[in-house]
């Protein structure tokens, strides 16, 4: 089962929060339990990894912001497996970044299957 940014779940459509942007508060879905679990927990996964981010200090000293667009596998123990970026911010320090910080806050609450997620992870800097 996949999951995107969007909250597209194989097909049918699953928002997570009122405003209708995945990620930004909680939701439900009655069509499965790994429905329920993206429910539960996208928007707990994305806020985990956002908030473990350290800013790179080249990409900080040179003003490079931006959003990657990362894959990864969640197993069914809460491990991560087959992370990737699926489009870059134009920046690899940025990019690498974020599949460091996925490993490093793993594990991730279990899902009844192995469940994948798509999500944007946003760099900014604050002036």
């Amino acid at each position: 089962m996949r999951v995107s940014s969007n909250g597209q779940i194989k097909g049918q459509r699953y928002i997570s929060s009122k405003s209708g942007v995945a990620g930004q508060g909680t939701g439900s879905s009655s069509v499965s339990p790994q429905g329920n679990y993206y429910g539960k927990h996208f928007a707990y996964i994305k806020d985990i990894i956002q908030k473990n981010l350290s800013y790179p200090y080249k990409a900080k000293m040179k003003g490079w912001a931006g959003t990657v667009m990362v894959s990864f596998i969640i197993l069914e123990n809460g491990q991560v497996k087959n992370i990737h970026v699926i489009k870059s911010s134009g920046y690899e320090v940025l990019d690498n970044n974020v599949i460091e910080t996925i490993k490093a806050v793993a594990p991730f609450p279990q899902p009844p299957i192995t469940a994948e997620l798509q999500m944007p992870i946003c760099y900014r800097l604050e002036r």
